[in-house]
């Protein structure tokens, strides 16, 4: 309701319309919408938005965009494991982002875990590399390497 008021401050008018979650998935994967609310991008490692961000035919590529150059960008990111240049290509991509509008985000869904103190690990194990897990839950969350004091 909020988003449809903020709207008509501007002139533009929204009908909203609630659905299931699978229809909503399926208008999305059709294109079969003006506008759509989503929360489906995972943050934390840039990499973890190729699903959702390139182009070239991909069903849940769910604003249906196909930009050669941003497509170009994030293979770059997942094939280059130079820190400096990835920073540089992921800002590419979000300038790129920017400019076209592809997606406005305009919420953050802060996510969190409870856990106890005898509970080690929630976040999971530390990589074969060294490497601490990322923190993202962009998709739910690992039970690997948790473990309770007995």
């Amino acid at each position: 309701e909020g988003y449809r008021q903020r709207a008509a401050e501007v002139g533009i008018e929204i009908t909203l319309r609630t659905v299931e979650q699978a229809t909503l998935i399926d208008n999305a994967i059709a294109g079969q919408y003006q506008a759509m609310l989503f929360r489906n991008y995972p943050g934390g490692e840039p990499d973890q938005n190729y699903i959702w961000w390139y182009g070239g035919g991909n069903p849940v590529n769910f604003g249906g965009w196909d930009d050669p150059e941003l497509n170009a960008l994030l293979d770059e990111g997942r094939e280059t494991a130079d820190t400096a240049e990835r920073k540089a290509i992921y800002q590419d991509v979000n300038r790129l982002m920017t400019s076209e509008v592809y997606a406005l985000w305009t919420t953050f869904v802060p996510w969190v875990i409870v856990t106890a103190a005898d509970v080690h690990d929630v976040i999971g194990p530390t990589l074969p590399d060294g490497e601490e897990p990322n923190v993202g839950l962009a998709t739910g969350h690992s039970l690997l390497g948790l473990w309770v004091d007995q």
